[in-house]
């Protein structure tokens, strides 16, 4: 027996080791099960295409396979089995691939020692049989030689047969090949068709057909139940029909949490709980599941919009700025998102930043009249009354139906004293909205200051029967009564309206005048003075009260709220006339011809005081002073009423 033998034996071991290792792990294929569903049949497709990849060592295809089998159903027997199959086989090769150099060195040392010590007894052997006879070493070779042929014999027909095995795997092998391309094609299908019936459910639901839009996400989970989207569309679908559905509501927040739970970076689910939170007005959740969406989402404007809403609602103003700047920085051309940015400026105090961002929702949609209007309002705090009017008027012409759009118009023209404009505003809020006490109000009020006081009264009458508990309401009835004549009716409506609000300057004033042209001076006094209590600097209030102070001939009284209202209107002369008139009837003759002096030149005009002022002169000794006086009255208006008088005193 000599080392080929020896090789020739190994070789043979090997080669029968191999072989039944290729044909234990190239078994039969089983056959498919009749009457499976299709899940359960891309299931058993699946297990067998990841113990093929696990067969030809490609653990980790093998492994992703068994994984998506375990999303779907982490209690998969044989999907877990396999799975822990595959980990301890891959472990146990790195194991021995983790061998180190020096063990495999041993190993290989101990080998070669065996096959010294083989060789030595063969070499013992060989010297002992050295005396044996010709005949025996002859047979010997012989039985060698046969032995080399047998073996020689059984080598070839084993190549035959490893040859043939590895035909039959390379076969076996494209066919599992063309299996899995087949299922790959299958799958890739089977997601076309989901995604095409996704879409299909989102164009109904821009339609507003909702339940045939379920039904397309319906189909799609039939070919997947766990398809993220079509769930969470479908919660999405639930909202949209009807958000003050209590039922629709459940089931939108349940198919979202559906969707979450499969697949926590879907951001439209995120998206419906932050709608469906905002319809309930809970706000704090509504921005925690915005701020979720747009994390996934951060290029979607919409999200981030209606982030934005939600944390204005909060009163969280800069961060809702932040967030609309940020849509607008994803969309330059969303028109909402600059309104809410305006509305937000507002609310931090930047009416300049606001103005800009109105004027930017103009500039990118020209018929949008609400930013018209708010460019208006903002215009108007200003006090820039012609930019305000400018722009409300292009917006009641978009918008030629809003009656508060009129009615801030007709508020417009009455600052700038062009009551026309103002009552014809008024007039156009009216045949919209007939039945705003507001609009009658203020046309009765302009009407009042056009001097048509009957047209006055019906529009202050419904006013009152609109709103009988308003102030505003109730004292315009009765400037409107006492304008046309009926004090009576006036007193009442001043009355009424201070039951309503007892501070009520204007009525506590007006109802002081009609006492004190009526003589009831006490009560003139005790309504007036109600009137000072409440505004003790008003100009309006001090010469009322100085009035019915000089009526009642109590001058001092009277020269001290003259005095008042003098100093907030310096260039008031009927107020300086009656000023002077108390000072004579207190002999302070040197004030009173002071105070004709300066009415003289504030109101060159002022007849009356001209004749006042020279008759003073007269009385005081200063007669040349009194005549230049008096022929400078008749010079200026020969047709002095009172001229008569003043020619006996000058003659």
């Amino acid at each position: 027996m000599d080392r080929k033998w020896l090789y020739a034996v190994g070789g043979l071991l090997l080669i029968a080791l191999v072989g039944g290792g290729i044909f234990f792990f190239g078994g039969g294929e089983p056959e498919e099960e009749p009457g499976l569903s299709e899940a359960e049949r891309v299931r058993q497709n699946t297990l067998k295409l990841a113990e093929d990849y696990y067969e030809n060592g490609e653990y980790q295809r093998a492994l992703d396979l068994v994984d998506s089998l375990l999303i779907k159903n982490a209690e998969d027997k044989a999907a877990r089995t396999l799975r822990d199959q595959i980990i301890k086989t891959r472990r146990e090769e790195g194991e021995q691939q983790a061998m180190t150099a020096e063990e495999k060195r041993r190993a290989e040392e101990e080998k070669q020692k065996e096959l010294v010590d083989t060789l030595s007894e063969l070499g013992s052997s060989l010297k002992d049989g050295q005396g044996q006879s010709q005949e025996q070493s002859e047979a010997q070779s012989e039985e060698s030689k046969r032995l080399q042929e047998e073996l020689d014999r059984k080598r070839q027909e084993e190549i035959a047969r490893l040859e043939q095995q590895k035909r039959e795997a390379e076969e076996r092998r494209a066919q599992q090949e063309a299996e899995r391309a087949a299922m790959e094609q299958a799958e890739r299908e089977k997601q076309d068709r989901i995604q095409k019936l996704i879409k299909q459910g989102l164009e109904e639901m821009e339609e507003e057909q909702y339940i045939q839009a379920r039904g397309h996400f319906d189909e799609a989970l039939s070919l997947d139940p766990n398809t993220a989207e079509a769930v969470a569309q479908k919660g999405e679908s639930f909202f949209r029909e009807d958000e003050t559905s209590r039922n629709n509501i459940s089931k939108a927040i349940q198919y979202a949490n559906e969707a979450i739970n499969l697949d926590p970076n879907l951001w439209v689910p995120h998206n419906t709980l932050g709608k469906v939170y905002s319809s309930q007005r809970q706000w704090e959740n509504a921005i925690d599941s915005y701020k979720r969406a747009a994390r996934l989402n951060p290029e979607n404007a919409d999200i981030l919009y209606e982030l934005g809403k939600a944390q204005y609602r909060m009163g969280r103003f800069d961060e809702a700025r932040q967030s609309f700047e940020a849509a607008i920085h994803n969309n330059n051309q969303f028109v909402k998102a600059y309104l809410n940015l305006g509305f937000t400026y507002r609310q931090l105090g930047s009416s300049k930043s606001a103005l800009g961002a109105f004027r930017s929702a103009v500039r990118i949609d020209p018929t949008n009249d609400l930013a018209l209007f708010q460019i208006s309002e903002l215009q108007k705090a200003r006090e820039n009354y012609s930019e305000a009017i400018e722009a409300l008027e292009e917006a009641v012409q978009l918008a030629p139906k809003n009656a508060p759009y009129w009615r801030n118009l007709g508020n417009l023209h009455y600052r700038q004293n062009n009551y026309e404009k103002s009552s014809k505003a008024y007039q156009q809020a009216l045949e919209i909205d007939p039945d705003n006490a507001a609009t009658n109000y203020n046309l009765a009020k302009v009407l009042l200051d056009q001097g048509q006081e009957s047209e006055a009264l019906n529009y202050a009458v419904k006013a009152v029967q609109l709103d009988s508990d308003s102030a505003d309401n109730l004292y315009i009835l009765g400037k409107a009564s006492e304008e046309n004549g009926n004090y009576e009716s006036a007193i009442q409506a001043y009355q009424r309206s201070l039951k309503v609000d007892s501070r009520y300057l204007s009525s506590l004033v007006n109802l002081g005048k009609i006492y004190d042209e009526q003589g009831k001076y006490d009560l003139a006094l005790k309504f007036l003075l109600r009137a000072y209590e409440v505004d003790p600097d008003s100009m309006t209030v001090n010469n009322n009260l100085g009035n019915a102070y000089l009526h009642a001939e109590l001058y001092n009284d009277s020269i001290e709220h003259y005095s008042k209202a003098i100093n907030k209107k310096p260039d008031a002369t009927l107020m300086r006339y009656h000023l002077a008139i108390a000072y004579i009837e207190t002999q302070q003759r040197e004030k009173a011809m002071n105070s004709l002096s300066e009415l003289i030149k504030i109101d060159p005009n002022y007849w009356d005081a001209y004749y006042k002022l020279g008759e003073l002169m007269f009385a005081d000794g200063r007669p040349d002073q009194a005549r230049q006086i008096l022929e400078r009255l008749l010079d200026k208006n020969p047709d002095y009423e009172r001229r008569n008088e003043v020619e006996q005193l000058l003659s």
